[in-house]
Formats: structure tokens, C-alpha cells, sequence
């Protein structure tokens, strides 16, 4: 049977709960070796009280010491993880004194909020931690001491501030939720006026945003090597490819485009716009567009009329042939959305 210290069991307890809310292996890992560092660096005893100020103290010393390991994190890092770490432990096992740091503005609010969260609602410990912090977060923006007197206003400038911020769309949504959480509890005890909470609505969200815009240059590459061929179809294609991807041509462009287009002799391409009073732009002429145009005429182009110069890219069986190689070449090549 394997005895061990108080402290040894608190520890482990702290770590079994770590585990309990979800915490990765590594860190589980990580937060027992913070502990560890932290009690013997410390010298702290297995049930002593410990100031949060100690601990700062000691957070500071450890991460600027002068025996630092060579393939440790910067001091900045490591004194945030040997003080969050170590704080939370000694908060866990009731240990933690914090009678130097000014409590936050309406924290009995919130408190009373946090145990609604747990004993009315049943979410978990992680839920009522994120809005305690949250919530935390919004009143020391404010500038109102009374809950009376908050308005709408207040919360969507702090809003705009965590945008300003660079916070992104899912952090402001997320915060906002909590707020709102918020100020609907205010409402039932009647801390807050009526209405704040049915107002307050974070930046919307699309389903799709972060799919990419379009395949990368790397798989736009790769597609076009997969045309070097001397199929038929392959050689079709690369150009209608290049004329896509290098020139941003539209599809009707592509249709419209004729050998009067091509200039030959001083390496220009005139393209008639669909838009815009059908101006045309004069671009340059590329080697390798100049080449697969040259090679398609000389190879692929089917027999037409003497006086007929158009370029037959027709759009069905192209961007048919286009779009099968895209999905012969694997999904890592991701299309655009429409927008």
C-alpha cells in the first residue's frame, strides 16, 4: 500500500479533477510538474494559508532565474504558468489568500449568478467559470456603479471595444451570451431594467466562414501539372485553366475570346469584359498561355470555317472535363463558396 503526504493527496486530488473537467494528458502533465516546482521552490508546508502576492513573488523569481533550462518558453510565459497554475491549486485546496486584491465591481452579483448557474441550471464547473470571468471581464469596462442605471449602450461598446481588440466573431459572440445570461437573471431578481437582455445580440456568425476562398496556389499548381499531357482533353483544358487562375477571367469571357484577340507579335490579349459597357483590357500574354493556346489550335481545335476566327472553348464540356480533375486530384483542393 502506498502512503502519502496531505499534500501528495491534495495534489492528486487537483489533478483528478483537472482530468474530471476534460484536461488533456499533457496538461495534467504540465500542471503536476508547475506544482511540483512551486512547492519546493516556495518551501510550502501541507496546510499553511499562501498569499496570492507570494506567489507572484515567486512566479517572477523562478521564470527569471539564472539556471533557466535552454529549451524552456520565454520568462513572460512562464512566470503567467508557474502563477496561474500554482493559484489555482492552492484555490482548490482553500489555501489561496487574496486579501491584497480589490474583489471586482458587483461581485456578489455574480457569485449569486454562479450559483444559480450550478444549483438551478446544473452546469458544469468549466460553464460557470467562463461566465464568471466574462462577466468580470464586461464590468470593469463599465464605468456604472449601479446595475440600475446600465444601459444597452454600455454593452454594445464593450462590444465594439473587444472587436477593436481584435477579438473574433466567435469570442464576442461567446462573450456576449454570458452577458445576456446575465443581465436575464438581473432582470428576475430585479437588479436590471427590463429588456437589456433581449437586446443584446452578438456579431453574426456564418456557417460557412471559414471554409477557404478558394483551392491554394499550391493545388492550383498541381492542377495544372496534371493537364502537361497529350490527351486530347488535357490539352483542351490548360489553357481555359491558366485563362481562370492566372488571368481571373469569367466563364463568358473565356467563351467570347477569339484569335483577333491574341496578339501575337507583341504578346497581348485583349478581353472583352461582360461588364462594364463591354470595354476591353488589354493584358499580357504569358509564355505558357501563349504556348497551350498555340498547341490547342495546332492539335485540338475542331475544323471550322475559313472566316470563322472564334476560339471554341465551349463552357459544358470543359468545365465538365475541369471540374472531374478536381475531384480526381483529392479533397484538398476546396472551392470557392458563393458569396
Amino acid at each position: 500500500m502506498v502512503h502519502c503526504t496531505n499534500r501528495e493527496g491534495i495534489i492528486w486530488s487537483n489533478l483528478e479533477y483537472l482530468a474530471a473537467q476534460g484536461a488533456a494528458l499533457h496538461t495534467i502533465r504540465a500542471a503536476a510538474g508547475v506544482i511540483y516546482r512551486a512547492a519546493v521552490w516556495m518551501k510550502l508546508d501541507e496546510s499553511g494559508p499562501v498569499e496570492r502576492k507570494d506567489v507572484e513573488r515567486a512566479a517572477k523569481r523562478w521564470a527569471r532565474r539564472s539556471y533557466r533550462n535552454a529549451s524552456c518558453r520565454g520568462p513572460e510565459q512562464t512566470d503567467k504558468e508557474f502563477r496561474q497554475t500554482t493559484c489555482n491549486w492552492l484555490r482548490f485546496s482553500g489555501r489561496l489568500r487574496e486579501s491584497d486584491r480589490v474583489p471586482a465591481r458587483h461581485q456578489q452579483e455574480i457569485e449569486a449568478l454562479c450559483r444559480y448557474m450550478e444549483v438551478e441550471r446544473g452546469l458544469s464547473p468549466a460553464t460557470i467559470a467562463t461566465a464568471r470571468h466574462n462577466v468580470s471581464k464586461f464590468f470593469k469596462h463599465t464605468r456604472t456603479r449601479q446595475l440600475s442605471n446600465l444601459r444597452i449602450t454600455d454593452v454594445e461598446q464593450f462590444l465594439a471595444l473587444l472587436g477593436k481588440q481584435g477579438w473574433t466573431r466567435h469570442g464576442i459572440r461567446s462573450i456576449a451570451h454570458y452577458i445576456r445570461m446575465f443581465f436575464r437573471y438581473g432582470e428576475q431578481v430585479g437588479w436590471t431594467k427590463p429588456g437589456i437582455a433581449s437586446a443584446i445580440h452578438g456579431p453574426r456568425v456564418y456557417q460557412h466562414e471559414h471554409l477557404p476562398l478558394g483551392p491554394s496556389w499550391a493545388d492550383v499548381q498541381r492542377l495544372l501539372a496534371s493537364t502537361e499531357t497529350n490527351r486530347k482533353a488535357d490539352i483542351r483544358d490548360r489553357p481555359i485553366l491558366l485563362l481562370l487562375a492566372v488571368y481571373g477571367l469569367r466563364v463568358s469571357e473565356v467563351q467570347r475570346l477569339r484569335l483577333e484577340d491574341v496578339n501575337w507579335e507583341q504578346n497581348t490579349l485583349s478581353i472583352i469584359a461582360t461588364k462594364q459597357q463591354r470595354r476591353a483590357r488589354v493584358c499580357p500574354l504569358i509564355p505558357s498561355l501563349a504556348d497551350a493556346i498555340a498547341r490547342y489550335i495546332r492539335e485540338v481545335r475542331p475544323p471550322c470555317r475559313v472566316d470563322d476566327d472564334e476560339i471554341p472553348l465551349q463552357r459544358p464540356p470543359h468545365l465538365t472535363t475541369a471540374r472531374q480533375k478536381h475531384i480526381r486530384l483529392g479533397p484538398t483542393m476546396a472551392a470557392s463558396p458563393r458569396r
